[in-house]
């Protein structure tokens, strides 16, 4: 009877123990779970995808040229990279140290060619996809998001979504005060536009082209030139297809024939060779001198690339079509813009030089 009670206390003392160092193996690994369910959350994208992201993200990088301008002007200091280098003439607006930054190049396009072991390399937290959805892009984004295991958000960018765009990186990114100072800009200039579209008795016809010869149209419904539509004038050019990049190519017969009220183009250059070509001269808006181009500095206002430098481009064009209605002072507006947007005090000279005066 002893020896059983030896043993059963034996065997007590031994499950003491051995419960006693369990315990705080136990807990330690409750602890590391709940630390990093703290230090995660799932965030829900445009897509209805659900990323698991870190709660602070410090490390971004962007899949293209819409979302780089969007994270440009959004949050650069936590760019680790750019999806193409800055021109020349660009350079001045920007910092010095999104100019070092690594080229990555772009996930979508016709010029795709993303970098994966450059984008690996600078160990984003996230990487961020900004455009139009479309078909195929969930499973582009779910592949992309496994090769590199790194989280991918998509953010839709089109321009009735501009201003819930800044609200989405805020959600991401953090810094909400930002992001509702850029969306509460963009819903007050769309509220003016609405407002001045009203009053649009005469609605004109505006072409925007592109490409060596002018005659890369971007057609109706093309993302790089709905600002036409959005400020109350006709887009006249009308194709099967929409082709992004450079446009649908279109015959000198489809322009004539619409004969548009302006002609603008995509650089200086091409709209002075325009002006001075034979074949061009027959159009009613060279006749009446409205062939201009598209103000640019970083980018584009027309939409290259399609993201919120739209927004000055929209009371740019406004101003240019119906002067009556959009009384807009346009140094004034570019160089509220210019601070608000890319953190940069224009001087006169250059507000001058952006616009072409």
């Amino acid at each position: 009877m002893k020896k059983i009670k030896r043993v059963l206390a034996l065997c007590l003392t031994f499950g003491l123990l051995f419960t006693a160092c369990s315990k705080p193996a136990e807990k330690k690994e409750e602890k590391q779970q709940t630390e990093t369910k703290n230090e995660t959350r799932v965030f829900k994208d445009d897509l209805g995808r659900e990323v698991t992201l870190k709660q602070n993200i410090t490390r971004v990088a962007p899949s293209g040229n819409p979302a780089q301008v969007m994270l440009h002007i959004y949050e650069p200091n936590k760019l680790v990279g750019i999806a193409s280098k800055f021109s020349k003439s660009t350079e001045k607006y920007i910092s010095e140290d999104l100019k070092k930054l690594p080229e990555f190049g772009a996930f979508y396009g016709k010029k795709a060619n993303l970098n994966m072991e450059a984008v690996i390399n600078a160990k984003p937290d996230v990487i961020i996809d900004m455009g139009e959805k479309k078909k195929g892009i969930e499973e582009d984004l779910n592949k992309l998001q496994e090769q590199l295991k790194i989280p991918v958000v998509f953010i839709e960018l089109t321009l009735d979504k501009l201003p819930e765009a800044f609200e989405r990186l805020a959600e991401v990114l953090g810094n909400k005060e930002r992001g509702k100072e850029l969306s509460e800009y963009i819903k007050k200039t769309y509220k003016e536009i609405e407002e001045n579209k009203a009053k649009i008795k005469d609605v004109k016809k505006v072409y925007y082209g592109g490409g060596k010869t002018g005659l890369f149209a971007n057609a109706k419904g093309s993302i790089h030139a709905d600002i036409i539509e959005f400020i109350g004038a006709q887009n006249p050019i009308t194709v099967e297809k929409v082709q992004g990049g450079s446009g649908n190519e279109i015959p000198f017969e489809k322009l004539s024939e619409v004969n548009p009220d302006f002609l603008i183009f995509e650089s200086k250059e091409l709209a002075e060779q325009i002006k001075g070509e034979a074949t061009f001269k027959t159009l009613k808006a060279v006749k009446e001198n409205k062939v201009f181009y598209a103000p640019s500095g970083p980018y584009n206002f027309f939409g290259r690339p399609p993201a919120a430098n739209r927004v000055i481009g929209m009371k740019w064009l406004g101003n240019l079509v119906y002067p009556e209605v959009y009384k807009y002072d346009m140094e004034k507006e570019v160089k509220e813009f210019y601070k608000l947007f890319y953190n940069y005090e224009l001087k006169d000279e250059e507000v001058k030089e952006i616009l072409g005066k």
